[in-house]
């Protein structure tokens, strides 16, 4: 049984998990406990630094998130070509109206900050520009290296002297490159959103991509809510009126709860309706049919097993042997 049945305590547990896996690539220490303490510490950290964070879909983060990370991955995948990108985010082949609509993304562009990023991905710029654009990181590499020393000094007496300077050397070489990694899976709203983001990966058209991502916001946000819709409302920062509008316009129904083991991206998007279940089944649901089957299989073989044991016992009567029975039933 799964003692993890609160989503924080799940999250907080699948990340000490990802952080001791990047501590035991980087520094190989001898115990696995300094690992797991060091994951640990590193993590209250973290959450730490994203306790007082909203929810990330209030007014309208969670969309301006979107459309800045769709312009980022599908200008990217057409090279700097706006001409282009407009084309397939927005399903148009008609001159004027694509002229339209660039100058519509120019100004995005500008709104966003992201002339230097577009240049970057233009072949004949890229070399150019490409020391410019430079990643962010959440957790200081500083931060993951005092963590680290002030958890490593916990164990002075227990590992050996020339082990503990030499993973003292190392958490201070290696701090930037764990830093780096982790900052993947602090628990803060850009990282839940793209996240989120991830799936619409390969859908070009955005509309369709904004109406995956939107569904999935509602859904993290009722699950969050315990599908209590007032509350729901409060996160997304609207009224349980427009909440309601919202949910009808994307297809969400109000039986979702039932559903809640379920992703939404396998129950109502994806545009695959003929590969879609008559009715979306539930992990439970599937779970549930599981042990049935597998116990139906195991009345089975019970019922052979009895029905070998009748003939033996019929053989037995005629006269025959008993080891000769015992073959036969084997």
């Amino acid at each position: 049984m799964n003692k993890y049945n609160n989503p924080a305590e799940h999250e907080k547990y699948s990340l000490v998990n990802r952080i001791e896996d990047e501590i035991h690539t980087e520094l190989a220490p001898p115990f696995r406990d300094v690992a797991y303490r060091c994951a640990q510490d590193l993590s209250d950290v973290m959450y730490k630094h994203c306790a007082e964070e909203k929810f990330p879909t209030r007014g309208g983060e969670a969309l301006e998130h979107f459309n800045r990370n769709f312009m980022e991955r599908e200008i990217s995948r057409v090279k700097g070509n706006i001409t282009q990108y407009v084309r397939d985010a927005f399903g148009t082949d008609d001159d004027k109206k694509t002229n339209n609509l660039r100058r519509n993304v120019y100004r995005k562009i500008g709104k966003y900050g992201l002339g230097d990023f577009v240049d970057s991905k233009r072949p004949w710029k890229q070399a150019d520009l490409d020391d410019r654009i430079t990643s962010k990181y959440n957790v200081q590499a500083a931060t993951v290296e005092s963590t680290l020393t002030n958890t490593l000094q916990n164990y002075r007496d227990t590992i050996h002297p020339e082990q503990y300077d030499k993973l003292s050397a190392m958490i201070k070489e290696k701090s930037p490159v764990i830093a780096e990694s982790i900052s993947a899976y602090m628990p803060n709203q850009d990282n839940r959103l793209n996240r989120i983001f991830d799936m619409t990966t390969g859908v070009t058209n955005y509309n369709e991509a904004r109406q995956i991502f939107e569904k999935q916001i509602i859904y993290d946000a009722l699950e969050a809510a315990g599908f209590d819709k007032k509350k729901t409302a409060e996160y997304l920062g609207d009224s349980t009126k427009t909440l309601d509008r919202r949910m009808t316009s994307l297809g969400i129904n109000d039986n979702i709860k039932l559903e809640s083991k379920e992703k939404i991206e396998d129950i109502v998007v994806k545009n695959k309706p003929n590969e879609m279940p008559a009715e979306a089944i539930s992990e439970t649901e599937r779970f549930k049919q599981l042990v049935e089957d597998y116990n139906s299989k195991r009345e089975d073989n019970r019922k052979g097993n009895e029905t070998d044991n009748v003939v033996s016992i019929g053989v037995l009567s005629n006269g025959n042997s008993k080891s000769h029975v015992l073959r036969k039933a084997a």
